[in-house]
């Protein structure tokens, strides 16, 4: 079977480091066994592209901006704050799926699906259109195959063992800062300090390890090795990045430093969920070795115990929202005609329809046809049918009331039970995006014994705005 190829574009440089590259690297392992993997690369880098060569994923270095033009009908996936609106707008305007890897929503976006892996980020901070979805929560983590399975550590008895890292450049130091702090206080037995090439102050570590027999200094390690280490000790201190989940995943207490702006989400949520604690004062040292000497061994123990309640196993969730992209190329939309009617007739009057439909009546043939040929020349009525190659799968029919377009959709039984909801909702918004941006507002109102309906709502993130006994209103606001 032939795969479709996924290209992966991350923002890297010297001064950003590498943690975009390494999140797309842990996705394009979860996708390998279904995708071709393609990554491109603005700039060639030697690490970067020996850890693309032992995967065996296919790279190219090119200007990013040139190579996303010739791209069409693919599945690209972004990873950087570079990547502007007018960026997403022409890679769609190839006709393909564009995915964005955010921890940040600094700017309006123009893609399908949006992923953050953040706890507690509010839906309504995104200025999307109507057709993106955004697969939001610990869920969606993006971490290497090691990281995937939790650690069963034990209830720690000691600290005695820290772990010190801050990515591929610290352009802050606060590796050194927080490292001669550790010794200072005299807590620690060992504290292993990780850094990367990008580093700019090894030769002063290396100093205070010959100084300080309590201090190792290891230097781009592979992710089994890395997991090996964290494992091994019992607290971190690590910025609000990836690197911080991969320590949850160790079920190691966390000292979480926020040392870029695209942080505060990750940050925030971490510390109040308390998963994680931070220093309270300013970083000088002498404030860091007390705070140091007064880590108290319960509260790192209710972190780890909340790191298990967040952070349960993974269950490829991200994996499978790139396959339902994937899907959606099999499928398209087009206008209905008057020919449809006999067709419409039978979805209409489907048995499982008519249950949870607000109006549960059988249809009458006259009647249908008499509302169809009004409705299909109504100018407030967009109906349209979804097919897979020329066979239609189902409907879609947008009510505009006030500026607003009341959903009302259909799958043919024969193809119920695969996802074809969520997705003809996800087109038709896509086509109203594209064909009628006047609207704004997507509005869906469903029985709450429609739990078919209701899933296929929310994965379009479409949010409850009202409720009754027995209905329940989804609105989804466009903020693009």
């Amino acid at each position: 079977m032939n795969k479709r190829k996924v290209f992966l574009i991350p923002d890297t440089g010297e001064k950003i480091g590498f943690g975009h590259f390494f999140r797309l690297f842990a996705l394009a392992q979860k996708l390998q066994e279904d995708f071709k993997i393609h990554f491109i690369l603005n700039e060639g880098n030697a690490f970067l592209e020996s850890q693309l060569k032992n995967e065996r994923f296919n790279f190219i270095v090119d200007k990013i901006e040139d190579f996303s033009k010739k791209l069409t009908k693919e599945i690209v996936i972004l990873d950087g704050y570079k990547f502007s609106i007018e960026f997403h707008k022409t890679l769609k305007s190839g006709g393909n799926k564009v995915v964005q890897i955010d921890d940040f929503h600094h700017q309006s976006y123009y893609v399908d699906l949006i992923v953050n892996h953040a706890i507690n980020v509010n839906p309504a901070d995104y200025r999307i259109p109507l057709f993106t979805c955004l697969k939001i929560g610990p869920e969606y983590r993006l971490l290497r195959p090691e990281f995937e399975n939790s650690f069963d550590r034990n209830p720690v008895e000691k600290l005695s063992r820290l772990f010190i890292s801050f990515g591929g450049s610290d352009n802050q130091n606060l590796t050194e800062l927080l490292t001669r702090s550790a010794v200072e206080s005299g807590r620690f037995d060992q504290i292993n300090v990780l850094i990367s090439n990008n580093y700019k102050h090894e030769s002063v570590l290396h100093r205070i390890k010959e100084e300080n027999k309590t201090v190792s200094v290891h230097k781009n390690l592979n992710a089994a090795d890395l997991r090996k280490l964290i494992c091994s000790c019992e607290i971190a201190c690590v910025p609000a990045s990836t690197l911080s989940y991969e320590c949850v995943q160790c079920r190691t207490g966390i000292v979480l430093f926020k040392t870029q702006e695209n942080q505060e989400i990750l940050f925030d949520g971490m510390i109040g969920e308390n998963l994680a604690i931070t220093p309270k004062t300013d970083l000088t040292e002498e404030n860091l070795i007390h705070f140091y000497a007064a880590l108290e061994i319960e509260t790192i123990n209710e972190n780890i115990r909340n790191q298990a309640r967040w952070f349960r196993e993974e269950q490829d969730a991200l994996r499978a929202s790139i396959q339902q992209l994937e899907n959606e190329f099999h499928y398209t939309l087009r206008e209905a005609q008057s020919d449809d009617a006999m067709q419409y007739f039978e979805w209409v009057n489907d048995p499982d329809v008519r249950a949870f439909s607000l109006n549960t009546s059988d249809i009458v043939l006259k009647d249908h046809i008499k509302w169809f040929n009004q409705k299909i020349v109504d100018g407030n009525t967009i109906m349209l049918v979804m097919e897979n190659d020329t066979e239609p799968v189902g409907q879609i029919r947008f009510e505009v009331i006030d500026g607003k377009a009341f959903i009302n959709y259909s799958i043919d039984s024969a193809y119920r039970g695969q996802g074809l909801g969520t997705m003809i909702i996800k087109k038709g918004s896509e086509y109203l995006a594209t064909n009628f941006p006047q609207i704004q507002v997507m509005v869906g109102i469903v029985k709450r014994k429609n739990l078919a309906g209701i899933k296929a709502l929310n994965r379009n993130t479409m949010l409850i705005t009202s409720s009754d006994k027995d209905v329940l209103t989804f609105t989804k606001t466009s903020g693009a």
